[in-house]
């Protein structure tokens, strides 16, 4: 795929990754990480193997380049397509999908922004430098604290 059609398929889904990596509520500072991305992949592009790897690691460490994580405790404010009751029953749960994903410990947020992206633990293993084993161990507790954190939120609720 040439990069022009790579850029138009994959920049919101990248944005989107920068943002679960990360932690992040910051649309504009993801967008900026990733068109710098895109920008360095421009004079290499055909050099770049795995370019959804790739883009991924520039994009993440382009937004930890440029600003400090943000604090645990600020709570993402959605945003949706427009106002009707599924539309806010959406964006509840999207809110609460993100701020669950955001108090996970930075390593374990990491490896389930790059897993939801369709990464294999080897795959995610080799992208952040860790053992697969690692990797796996951290997948587990992930899913592990988003079920108890969700089922804690679910029982709030009712």
């Amino acid at each position: 795929m040439d990069l022009e059609a790579y850029y138009k398929s994959e920049f919101k889904p990248l944005v989107r990754f920068v943002m679960r990596s990360i932690g992040t509520t910051d649309v504009h500072e993801a967008r900026d990480a990733v068109q710098s991305a895109f920008t360095q992949a421009h004079s290499r592009w055909d050099t770049i193997k795995n370019p959804d790897a790739w883009l991924r690691t520039v994009a993440v460490r382009e937004f930890l380049r440029r600003r400090p994580p943000p604090p645990t405790d600020q709570l993402p404010v959605p945003a949706g397509p427009d106002s009707t009751a599924d539309a806010v029953e959406c964006r509840r749960q999207e809110h609460l999908v993100r701020a669950t994903l955001q108090s996970l410990p930075p390593r374990q947020r990491a490896v389930m922004a790059w897993y939801l992206d369709g990464f294999k633990p080897g795959e995610i293993a080799t992208q952040l430098g860790q053992d697969p084993a690692a990797v796996r161990q951290n997948l587990h507790k992930a899913r592990s604290n988003l079920r108890k954190a969700m089922n804690a939120t679910t029982e709030e609720a009712s």
